[in-house]
């Protein structure tokens, strides 16, 4: 069993840190910071399952008996570890779907830094402690899924087609996230672990594999989504001699039209908008009736999600 769950968790390792190489790549070439967000979290998982690695074969094989099944190891670099992993999913929803409020932002963080914490003071080790400090990483979880489910269902009420999360991926996400708090359940307060120490089952408080299993399809997730970035970017390469300014906007053009779904036409006209020029001069540049230009810019405003002019010019040089 103990070689079993060592390649496990080195599988589990490779996994978490090629995704985060992935998504860091698509980072450096598009400058999507959801794929930094998504760098970030499976960054801090694979530092988060390294720590469990190291209580399951080194704390295991120590002299030094443990008291009890029921501990949290390294609580503090957990809790690191833990809003690395899922407050990078948090931020990443909140960037997606626009959210401008630093309070919405930063809420269910602290909250989670905080339960945690108090988690970890304030309620007697045992079986109970060690639920409700884990639980903190479900609350955070859930609150991104509705967080993500209510913002995506606005934009598609109001007719906004970039920037929404799909039901299929929202759902899958939710029936692991379940799958967590039952293993949790089961194996924290159903069963008594204390009577498996010993045994080879001895590492079940310590592991939760919904959990693995959530992060893991994010991992697929994410990578498809920056293998399609990469793709794009290999397809249609940068060329020519622009200024510095037009060149990163020839560089992170295709990406930002593939990630709001605007079309070709809807790119050059971006193109044009980003150089500061008005309708009028963005009709005479492709020779086409200053209404044919207001309806692209109205279709650009409306697949992106956002206002004015001003904002979609800030929207892209943000990610630029």
């Amino acid at each position: 069993m103990q070689t079993v769950l060592f390649y496990y968790t080195l599988s589990i390792l490779l996994l978490s840190i090629m995704a985060a190489a992935l998504c860091l790549a698509a980072f450096i070439v598009s400058r999507n910071r959801g794929m930094l967000f998504a760098f970030t979290a499976f960054l801090s998982y694979f530092f988060d399952i390294a720590l469990v690695f190291h209580d399951d074969f080194f704390l295991a094989a120590s002299s030094v008996p443990l008291e009890t099944a029921y501990f949290v190891g390294s609580p503090i670099v957990s809790i690191v570890f833990g809003l690395g992993t899922f407050g990078s999913l948090w931020l990443l929803a909140c960037d997606r779907l626009h959210e401008r409020s630093r309070v919405v932002v930063a809420a269910p963080l602290v909250v989670f830094v905080a339960g945690s914490l108090i988690a970890l003071v304030a309620v007697p080790a045992g079986r109970w402690h060690v639920l409700s400090f884990y639980a903190m990483r479900s609350v955070l979880l859930f609150t991104t899924i509705a967080y993500a489910a209510v913002g995506s269902a606005r934009r598609w009420k109001e007719g906004v087609d970039g920037g929404r999360f799909h039901a299929r991926d929202l759902a899958l996400l939710a029936v692991l996230g379940g799958a967590v708090v039952a293993e949790n359940v089961v194996f924290l307060v159903v069963v008594d672990v204390d009577a498996l120490s010993g045994s080879p089952w001895h590492f079940l408080p310590q592991r939760n594999f919904a959990e693995n299993a959530l992060v893991m399809a994010w991992c697929v997730l994410a990578a498809i989504s920056a293998v399609r970035t990469l793709a794009l970017r290999f397809k249609q390469p940068p060329v020519g001699t622009e200024a510095r300014a037009a060149l990163r906007i020839a560089d992170c053009m295709d990406a930002y039209c593939a990630l709001h779904g605007l079309s070709a036409r809807e790119g050059e006209v971006l193109r044009l908008l980003l150089d500061g020029k008005d309708n009028q001069n963005i009709a005479s540049e492709l020779s086409v009736a200053p209404s044919t230009v207001k309806v692209h810019v109205h279709n650009i405003l409306k697949k992106t999600g956002l206002q004015n002019r001003r904002e979609v010019v800030q929207d892209f040089w943000r990610r630029a």
